[in-house]
């Protein structure tokens, strides 16, 4: 960032730029919002947007940051409770961490990440995208963690084996909250679906993937 830029910045000004920006965004979609329609939303002129933030981009990309940080902070912090706990067992200390993940409390966060996937993909996205992402949030992911979970709940033979850890972490990581905020970003334009029904599935879905760890039998081994 320019040195021109930051002469002109307040950390106040740039709070209620972010707070404004995320909820046009998860409101009309990023599509729809254009950075003059942040300027206008806080009585700010472009010229002065623009010091702040090179494009809307730029801009959501440390929404992006912002949440999740929030996220991992949030589901680091949880599973490292239910982890320490003697009694606890792997599938359920990863069922309460996931249903966490996708509660009330993380439903704003859900729904920005919701408009930002479906508009910066593909050749939206920059070439350093996942280079700029990595360096931004924090280095003590949560994936390791569920790692250390999942291969203790394997070796007291509560989670099959016939996966690495780090293979289920992915699923996991990226099914539940993937699906999470397609239903949130679809809602209504679901086909298939009463959407009365809607607010049910995520907990679906983590049960059906929780169910789905416990160890496969053999089922044509010899009784």
């Amino acid at each position: 960032m320019s040195q021109s830029r930051m002469v002109y910045q307040t950390e106040a000004t740039r709070q209620k730029i972010l707070d404004a920006a995320e909820l046009m965004f998860i409101e009309k979609g990023f599509a729809d919002t254009q950075m003059k329609d942040i300027a206008a939303a806080i009585n700010m002129s472009r010229n002065t947007l623009y010091r702040y933030y090179q494009d809307k981009f730029d801009l959501g990309f440390v929404i992006l940051v912002n949440v999740l940080k929030g996220q991992v902070e949030r589901s680091f912090g949880y599973l490292s409770d239910l982890h320490k706990q003697p009694e606890s067992k792997a599938l359920d200390t990863l069922k309460a961490v996931f249903l966490m993940m996708c509660d009330e409390e993380s439903k704003q966060g859900a729904r920005f990440m919701a408009e930002f996937d479906a508009y910066y993909s593909g050749e939206r996205l920059p070439d350093d995208f996942r280079e700029a992402l990595t360096k931004a949030i924090p280095k003590a992911l949560p994936g390791a963690l569920f790692d250390d979970v999942i291969a203790q709940g394997q070796a007291r033979g509560e989670i099959r084996t016939d996966l690495l850890p780090r293979q289920i972490s992915a699923i996991l990581i990226n099914a539940i909250p993937v699906f999470h905020r397609r239903m949130l970003l679809r809602q209504n334009a679901l086909i298939g679906i009463d959407p009365e029904e809607i607010p049910s599935l995520t907990p679906a879905l983590v049960q059906v993937l929780i169910d789905g760890l416990r160890p496969v039998l053999n089922l044509n081994k010899e009784t």
